[in-house]
């Protein structure tokens, strides 16, 4: 009977616990939307383009009344974020509207860019130092809890002038936005470059286990964001960030072998996922562009990380979302929002090296996608109902 129940008692858990469903997640279209572009910039056939206008409108359609755009799930970032709330790391939403407008034309982009610029002017707050930042989570907490959601923000902000103009004020947010992300870099002994630590080391709410968190994948997204809007709103800052935080990330992953989501295996029990291992390659491939002398190494660097991947993690069908640090499928699950990375890191690749098994991977990645309706379930967020256990297992 014991057994019996401990049975019933695992799948029911199993259920209550099981990943939330998520519509059209924001990161899951915005993704959507570059590979789609940079496919097109490629072939130039129709069919990309079409695929383009398509995901465009849906994520139009999910920008929210404020000009803010959301993950679409609850989740903590050291404190709770609940689905609905407009999140600065979705910023990138504008920095995917934008270029779609610069090749398709700006008037059906014009309003939304301009409605989540103004949301990035608003919830940008000042720092200590002076410059400006933009806080994780606006509607939880207007502390800077996470210094990657202010990076997202200023390139987004600098893609947006470089599309559209800007005011002085804007203009001078993204330079003092830039100017906070670069005096929040740290060295590491022993370890070129610079990183940022994931939580802002002077948030009052910092979480006891999390001041050493070292987060590689976001770094690295930072280093393509930034790099993409250097190259229409070039500021020498900028190109300071770009270069130390992607020698940084090219010295560990050389003495590692393949990147690390984080420095300590504590963090995600040490597995791969491909969703933040795929941003090497866009990372690597926009930071080569604007520091040519970095060229070569940068982009060795993203071909080592892009053929791993393709050879361990692609089933010919989609991408495993989690592996072993050897290699090895932790999970077979199909997990749509993490293939939309893949897609857009692997168009990318193509752009860059033309290699036809890039494009037969981007055709099969789009139509899986567009199979879901570029909806499924979400590992990373959580229902009430495993809320509510968690919680009851802390109090008991």
């Amino acid at each position: 009977m014991a057994t019996v129940r401990s049975i019933l008692g695992r799948a029911a858990r199993r259920w209550l616990c099981r990943p939330p469903y998520v519509h059209h997640c924001a990161q899951t279209l915005y993704k959507a939307l570059q590979g789609c572009v940079r496919m097109w910039r490629v072939t130039c056939e129709n069919v990309w383009r079409a695929r383009a206008q398509s995901v465009l409108w849906r994520l139009v359609r999910v920008q929210h009344q404020d000009g803010g755009f959301d993950i679409g799930y609850d989740f903590s970032f050291g404190q709770p974020h609940r689905a609905g709330e407009s999140q600065s790391s979705e910023t990138t939403a504008l920095l995917a509207m934008a270029e779609s407008g610069r090749e398709f034309g700006l008037d059906e982009v014009r309003k939304p860019c301009q409605r989540a610029a103004e949301w990035i002017r608003r919830n940008a707050v000042r720092t200590r130092s002076g410059g400006w930042a933009l806080p994780y989570a606006p509607a939880t907490t207007l502390e800077v809890a996470i210094p990657n959601g202010t990076s997202f923000g200023a390139a987004a902000l600098g893609v947006y002038i470089g599309t559209f103009g800007g005011d002085d004020a804007l203009r001078d947010l993204y330079a003092g936005m830039v100017d906070y992300l670069w005096a929040a870099m740290a060295v590491a002994e022993g370890t070129p470059g610079r990183f940022w630590p994931y939580h802002d080391p002077t948030w009052p709410a910092l979480p006891a286990d999390r001041p050493e968190k070292i987060d590689y994948y976001h770094q690295v997204q930072q280093v393509e964001v930034h790099a993409l809007a250097q190259q229409l709103a070039p500021l020498p800052r900028q190109l300071d960030v770009i270069r130390e935080a992607a020698d940084h990330i090219v010295a560990v992953q050389r003495s590692q072998g393949v990147l690390p989501y984080c420095n300590d295996d504590r963090f995600f029990d040490g597995l791969i996922h491909t969703w933040g291992l795929c941003s090497v390659v866009s990372g690597m491939i926009e930071a080569a562009i604007v520091l040519p002398d970095r060229r070569d190494l940068y982009l060795e660097t993203g071909k080592f990380q892009l053929d791993w991947f393709v050879r361990h993690a692609w089933n010919g069908e989609f991408f495993y979302d989690v592996l072993t640090p050897e290699g090895k499928p932790y999970s077979t699950d199909y997990m749509v929002r993490s293939d939309a990375w893949v897609f857009q890191a692997v168009a990318r690749a193509f752009l860059c090296w033309r290699d036809p098994v890039c494009a037969e991977i981007a055709e099969k990645c789009y139509r899986k996608m567009e199979s879901v309706d570029f909806s499924g379930p979400e590992k990373h967020g959580k229902r009430w109902t495993q809320q509510f256990l968690e919680r009851f297992q802390r109090r008991a």
